[in-house]
């Protein structure tokens, strides 16, 4: 069985001096925090992976907001991460100082390869 294997993200260096690797399920949720946290276009290579621009619309205030950001960031993850299968994603947010938001992305799924549950956070 192949197991998806590539540079780390974020960018960073291996104890060793050289470019951070991940592999498996690791790899899996590297890419997925990479497709959340950039949007369609920004990238210099593949313009096309990422999700969609919701910055605007958790700064909307709208009630529905939440809900619609979700449904953009499950869309690109079963587009782009066909290895997570059971995929559930979930917005929560922390009150800042400010009053402002600072938005939390979590996600869970299986890792296809293995069978694994895997869970991780990512802030937006």
């Amino acid at each position: 069985m192949v197991y998806p294997s590539g540079i780390s993200f974020p960018f960073r260096f291996s104890e060793a001096g050289g470019v951070a690797r991940d592999e498996g399920a690791a790899k899996v949720v590297s890419n997925m925090k990479a497709l959340v946290t950039t949007s369609q276009l920004e990238r210099v290579i593949r313009k096309a992976i990422g999700t969609v621009a919701y910055k605007q619309v958790l700064r909307s205030g709208l009630e529905t907001a939440p809900q619609v950001v979700e449904n953009l960031i499950h869309e690109a993850i079963i587009r782009y991460v066909p290895a997570a299968v059971g995929l559930v994603v979930q917005l929560t947010h922390e009150e800042q100082l400010d009053n402002s938001k600072a938005w939390i992305c979590n996600v869970s799924f299986i890792f296809k390869n293995t069978g694994d549950p895997v869970e991780f956070s990512v802030k937006l």
